[in-house]
């Protein structure tokens, strides 16, 4: 099945092949913090069937300041 998407500022896309039958989801804490949901969905795809438009990407660094 093939996908696409992209980042929120439109800069950056991705196209890739899957097989729906790799996705899954996750509970953990972190991925309910990455997400602001219950769950967060991903698949496992192959370096050859992923392919990056647009770009360059970049870094996000994230600094966690405490009070």
């Amino acid at each position: 099945m093939k996908i696409n998407g992209g980042c929120h500022c439109g800069d950056l896309a991705y196209e890739a092949e899957i097989a729906p039958a790799r996705v899954g989801i996750c509970h953990c804490h972190s991925c309910q913090i990455l997400s602001g949901t219950p769950f967060r969905t991903g698949v496992h795809v192959p370096v050859d069937k992923f392919h990056l438009r647009g770009g360059p990407p970049c870094a996000l660094s994230l600094i966690h300041i405490s009070a």
